[in-house]
């Protein structure tokens, strides 16, 4: 009876320790499961953050190629705006006085700013050149008259192709024309009684009407 009774006991523990075990099993199981599909996520993750690097890594590239083939037409702009600034009038520059100083004359002086900062410069300046190219201006300058005479005068700039002065009394007026090394003026006494009705029309103080005034006009030169 005692055996019977002691391998009952033992059955019945074991059959406990079975059950446990399983239910262990079962735990560890789901946690496996739990573990398992978070580092899956996590691969999956990683695999998501390496295409992201490698397409962000493929648009500086290309950005990069971009702004590589774009330098030359950038310093070839920042070249013929070097040039053209002789033949812009200072009394227009306002603004863009500043901007044409820091066009850089160097590589060096190039290599010191990104291509984004000057290729901003350009268009602002290009802009700037553009308004005075398609517009009527009127301002007051001081030439000389001659015989060592200096006076101020209205200036009327028609563009940036042609321009006329005359005296406040129209005793004097003059054509300018613009070149590489800035505004020469010719003495043309005769036409100050047409140049000051133009200046004094585009100041609206004088009725629209028909004026003529000495213009040439010459073919462009192309660049090939």
């Amino acid at each position: 009876v005692a055996l019977r009774s002691e391998i009952a006991a033992e059955k019945s523990q074991a059959a406990a320790r079975d059950t446990a075990l399983r239910e262990e099993i079962a735990l560890l199981e789901t946690e496996k499961a739990a573990l398992e599909k978070e580092a899956a996520e996590f691969d999956a993750g990683a695999s998501d953050d390496q295409k992201r690097r490698a397409e962000q890594a493929a648009r500086g590239e290309a950005i990069r190629a971009s702004i590589e083939a774009g330098r030359p037409a950038l310093e070839r702009a920042e070249s013929a705006l070097r040039a053209l600034r002789p033949r812009l009038p200072a009394t227009l520059l306002g603004d863009a006085r500043p901007l044409f100083d820091a066009l850089p004359t160097t590589a060096t002086e190039a290599a010191r700013e990104s291509d984004g900062v000057r290729a901003q410069r350009v268009v602002a300046l290009l802009a700037h050149v553009e308004t005075l190219q398609t517009g009527v201006h009127s301002v007051k300058e001081t030439l000389d008259t001659g015989g060592g005479l200096r006076r101020q005068v209205d200036v009327l700039y028609l563009g940036l192709a042609r321009s006329f002065a005359v005296a406040s009394d129209a005793t004097w007026s003059g054509v300018g024309t613009p070149g590489p090394s800035g505004w020469t003026w010719e003495a043309r006494p005769e036409i100050a009684p047409e140049v000051r009705a133009a200046v004094d029309m585009v100041a609206r103080q004088r009725t629209a009407d028909v004026i003529r005034l000495p213009l040439r006009v010459e073919p462009a030169e192309v660049s090939p």
